[in-house]
């Protein structure tokens, strides 16, 4: 198994980047004759090329492992809403209320990350999932990555957090109003600064936020709410049990928040196993005594709002307490308050992105892998099975983002967005602006017409 202990967030030269990686760029590749290839430059067309045999052979791999999905192009199982889940936040359920369809609903905004000069970036954009192409928009008042941006129930997005382009991580937080396109700074700023937080919308329209890191790289265990109505912050009566960072916070149906992973060191040498449960209506943390399966940061976590799995959270990969990248899985159950393994992905994964397709099946790609290498590749899970083989991406990427369409012209489409892809390696790896659109009916990824910026650590969020 690869190791990345040596993986700190700091900030240097600009940026928020993880360094001290080593060794070359490898991948894992089902074909043989393209595990031969040098990608890299000019080589990456071919394998293009090649990446579309790879991809008829391992969509009918993908059939015959998951026999269900039986008429191609059709999806089978629970319909599900949009959900997009990045290296530092989760999918979770929708909370009670619905937001008011806006001008651009449907529309994909995409804000912040680091660029190709490995600085961070103001700049937005949004994706029409008509004409499959991206065009700018207003800029956030403040550059930033690794921050969190979530929908309310006025249908505005609330952005906080994050590191500026100078590598400071910052308190402040804007919103974005759908009908003029800016993001309008709010006047009161967090409680504290934080980047690789969560943020999640609760049922009462209140946004809980918790962890990430502080000015010096070292993980928090103070949480705070965010209150619409008042447009302020207010931390919560008490912090967490534990210190966490690039760990997940996913909302449970029966309205709480399960908080999960995360490292609690700055050398991120020390990863939690430990899970906890917040309680809006007394705004208390609860540690829950069965431990998770294994540690991890830099996982996603998956809720399944239907189907055998309906109320549960998957958490997937990401880095344990041994360094290693691991290709485990296992789901929480509310019921029993307990965490079960769910079975081995095909490969190790962190830093990767995964959505909840219509069809019901959950979409891993990307992320580094064993070796400290980057990879392409992509897998589904099937809800209550197992999982198997899809077509490759057309690029490589982590830190990236992957966004399920529930409707629309690309529904039961996955959008996947940015990344860094590391041709030359991975203390080459750089942010790239490549897009691609993932289809269930074929189980394939198709490139479409680049981001107007290139992007890494940034957010995906489907308009309501």
């Amino acid at each position: 198994m690869g190791r990345a202990g040596d993986c700190i967030f700091k900030a240097q030269n600009n940026s928020l980047f993880c360094n001290s990686f080593r060794g070359p760029l490898g991948y894992v590749i089902a074909v043989a004759f393209v595990e031969s290839l040098q990608i890299g430059g000019g080589m990456k067309r071919t394998a293009g090329l090649l990446a579309t045999i790879r991809n008829i052979l391992l969509a009918a791999a993908a059939l015959v492992t998951f026999g269900w999905l039986a008429m191609v192009g059709q999806g089978c199982g629970p319909g599900f809403g949009a959900v997009e889940v990045t290296s530092s936040s989760s999918g979770t359920p929708t909370s009670s209320g619905t937001a008011t369809p806006g001008p651009l609903s449907g529309d994909v905004l995409i804000v912040g990350g680091i660029n190709a000069s490995s600085a961070a970036v103001a700049q937005a954009e949004l994706f029409n999932p008509t004409t499959q192409t991206f065009t700018t928009t207003n800029s956030l008042n403040a550059a930033r990555a690794f921050h969190t941006a979530t929908i309310l129930h006025s249908g505005a997005i609330l952005v906080t957090g994050g590191q500026d382009g100078n590598g400071t991580t910052l308190k402040s937080a804007e919103l974005f109003n759908e009908k003029n396109q800016l993001f309008h700074p709010i006047a009161a700023s967090m409680t504290s600064v934080r980047a690789l937080h969560t943020a999640t919308l609760l049922n009462n329209g209140m946004v809980l936020i918790t962890g990430g890191i502080d000015a010096n790289g070292n993980p928090l265990a103070s949480a705070e709410l965010y209150d619409p109505a008042t447009d302020k912050f207010t931390a919560t009566p008490a912090p967490m049990h534990f210190p966490r960072a690039a760990h997940t916070a996913t909302l449970l149906t029966n309205g709480q928040v399960l908080i999960a992973g995360g490292f609690a060191n700055s050398a991120m040498t020390a990863v939690q196993n430990e899970a906890e449960l917040y309680n809006p209506t007394t705004q208390k943390f609860t540690n829950i005594t069965n431990l998770m399966q294994d540690s991890r940061f830099f996982d996603n976590a998956i809720f399944f709002s239907g189907g055998v799995l309906n109320g549960q959270v998957m958490l997937a990969g990401g880095q344990d307490n041994a360094g290693v990248i691991t290709s485990t899985a296992e789901l929480y159950n509310p019921a029993s308050n307990s965490f079960a393994a769910a079975g081995l992905m095909t490969i190790s994964r962190m830093q990767f992105a995964s959505a909840i397709l219509q069809n019901g099946l959950v979409l891993l790609c990307g992320g580094l892998t064993s070796g400290n290498t980057l990879t392409y590749t992509a897998e589904l899970y099937n809800p209550g099975g197992a999982f198997g083989p899809t077509g490759n991406m057309t690029d490589f990427r982590r830190y990236h983002t992957a966004t399920a369409f529930s409707s629309g012209p690309l529904a039961g489409m996955a959008l996947i967005t940015g990344g860094q892809d590391g041709l030359n390696g991975l203390n080459a790896a750089s942010a790239v602006n490549t897009a691609e659109i993932y289809s269930s009916g074929f189980n394939s990824f198709s490139l479409i017409s680049s981001m107007n910026n290139a992007r890494f650590g940034h957010t995906a969020t489907i308009l309501p």
